[in-house]
């Protein structure tokens, strides 16, 4: 129905860049603006309503951009909405192909929290704010790009910057929904993650945090998540590594000394409890 529409558009965005070649050609550079919205309990809404994304020119010379580069941005703008706002027309998975082509086509030195990416990622919420049906996931389609592991450890390393915490909190939320839509239980994140392969110390190792997030989220009832999380955890590491582990974690910053508080505990009372149980 829009085809011919299209055609016409995409003619003259043809003619008038010809027309705007002698012009200077201007960078535009994606800039975060905060900006006063409702609250959210979700941090998907406080990311999509707090942070207004914009685009800010910045000329390479002195000279104003001429009008006929300003109608070549405004045809290409409208030829993008024809071709991507009727979403029933795609499959889930042809907009997270289309989605994942848009951030390997911008990204920037495989640099997470860029500009770039922040507005990637609000254009994805936005659009799953108007179509809930797909439920587009920035996390699954990054994790395509490199692994779950990579990301997770990209994330934990966003969440300790504070220029880069909004959105690596943003990413941690929608890489723990991807793997509660999957159905992960605690060990398949466990060995995703491959926290069950030896080498460095577990508690030496960024991505435990991210798990235990997860399973805590995932079980909802706390104390029954610490009490999966501990039994995994016996029961793939002897006494004497997980004593070793816990040693390890004294030196590291304060979000993994916490989750080692918190998992030393419930190993702990994990143990008590079996060998109460014995006698």
């Amino acid at each position: 129905m829009h085809r011919p529409r299209v055609v016409l558009l995409h003619a003259l965005m043809v003619l008038a860049a010809m027309w705007a070649q002698a012009n200077p050609v201007t960078k535009k550079v994606a800039s975060i603006e905060a900006t006063p919205g409702v609250a959210s309990w979700t941090t998907s809404g406080r990311f999509l309503r707090g942070e207004e994304v914009k685009e800010r020119a910045i000329s390479s010379s002195q000279i104003s951009v001429s009008p006929f580069k300003r109608l070549s941005e405004w045809l290409s703008s409208k030829v993008d909405k024809l071709t991507r706002s009727p979403a029933r027309r795609f499959s889930r998975k042809r907009l997270e192909d289309l989605f994942l082509q848009k951030y390997l086509e911008a990204r920037v030195d495989d640099d997470l929290f860029s500009p770039t990416v922040y507005s990637w990622v609000a254009r994805i919420d936005r659009f799953n704010n108007d179509n809930p049906q797909y439920k587009i996931s920035p996390a699954k389609l990054l994790a395509k790009d490199s692994s779950h592991l990579e990301l997770a450890r990209k994330i934990e390393k966003g969440l300790l910057i504070s220029d880069d915490r909004e959105l690596a909190t943003r990413l941690a939320e929608s890489q723990r929904e991807c793997w509660k839509d999957d159905g992960r239980s605690a060990m398949k994140v466990f060995r995703l993650l491959e926290l069950d392969k030896p080498g460095r110390s577990i508690f030496e190792r960024p991505e435990l945090n991210t798990w235990y997030d997860y399973v805590l989220i995932r079980n909802k009832n706390e104390g029954r998540a610490k009490q999966e999380m501990a039994s995994l955890l016996v029961n793939t590491f002897s006494v004497d590594e997980l004593n070793d582990a816990f040693g390890a974690a004294l030196s590291k910053n304060e979000r993994s000394q916490q989750t080692y508080l918190k998992l030393a505990g419930a190993v702990i009372r994990y143990q008590d409890l079996h060998q109460l149980s014995e006698i």
